[in-house]
């Protein structure tokens, strides 16, 4: 089931630019956050090609 966005005050923005963390409750998040390294993306770059091996999960 997909949480529903969680409303955000006016004048404020979300935790992170990232929507995806932006729904994980709290706690869920303070314990992602310990494990996660920022990584930065082009536009358009392609992350996994469908059939090839995953090479990097921690």
């Amino acid at each position: 089931m997909m949480q529903e966005s969680r409303p955000v005050p006016d004048g404020q923005t979300p935790a992170s630019s990232n929507h995806l963390l932006d729904r994980v409750p709290p706690d869920g998040l303070k314990h992602l956050m310990k494990r996660l390294e920022p990584v930065r993306f082009e536009p358009g770059q392609v992350l996994w090609q469908p059939g090839q091996p995953l090479t990097y999960v921690p």
